[in-house]
């Protein structure tokens, strides 16, 4: 369950400039929305932010100027090194709603499979979900105890919080064990991929402001 956590923040002027002067104050600039009500620049306090996520929290009642809402972490973004948060989104939420997020999976235990001259390989690392805002998990455990070569666990198979729908296709393939002759075998069309030029897309990295 995703314990709501106290936060205070403050109104604040839109702009890059405006949103440098925010983080050398020590707060993370982030925006508010949601409830067809007016969005909202806000100015929230990094630490107590970022040690609330670190520890898995999503929700979040925030004062900001006097007023408490009731929030949900939507997305954070980081800089071009991928690692330190520039900008957070807020989504207003009601506790009684659900919400479309995406978890994490976390792959637990060892694959018989793997010692009979298997091959374990994970295909998704995350599964979405409609849930509500007070079940939130921070990850999602999937045992692979009893994965022998020739097996696969799907999306469908994933053990979901009560009253959570699947969203993602649930025939897709979370993981599965490979024989080891299979798993070293290169398709045709990856063969041929290999000789083109591999093309280097940039990062997103621009903060909304």
């Amino acid at each position: 369950m995703t314990d709501t956590v106290v936060l205070k923040a403050e109104q604040r002027e839109v702009g890059s400039k405006h949103a440098a002067k925010v983080r050398a104050l020590g707060k993370l600039p982030g925006v508010v929305y949601g409830h067809k009500q007016e969005s909202k620049a806000i100015a929230v306090e990094y630490k107590a932010l970022l040690d609330a996520l670190h520890h898995g929290h999503r929700l979040f009642e925030m004062e900001v100027d006097g007023t408490k809402e009731t929030l949900l972490v939507k997305d954070v973004q980081f800089d071009h090194y991928g690692k330190d948060v520039i900008h957070a989104d807020f989504m207003r939420v009601d506790l009684t709603e659900k919400a479309h997020v995406t978890v994490s999976i976390i792959l637990k235990g060892d694959a018989p499979g793997a010692s009979k001259g298997g091959v374990v390989e994970t295909e998704m690392d995350h599964v979405e979900m409609n849930c509500l805002v007070t079940s939130i998990p921070e990850t999602i455990d999937v045992s692979i105890r009893r994965l022998e070569v020739g097996d696969s666990i799907c999306a469908k198979d994933v053990k979901l919080p009560m009253g959570a729908e699947l969203l993602s296709d649930p025939d897709a393939v979370v993981v599965h064990c490979v024989a080891k002759k299979k798993a070293m075998e290169q398709p045709e069309e990856d063969a041929d991929a290999s000789q083109e030029p591999e093309m280097i897309r940039e990062k997103k990295t621009e903060e909304q402001d």
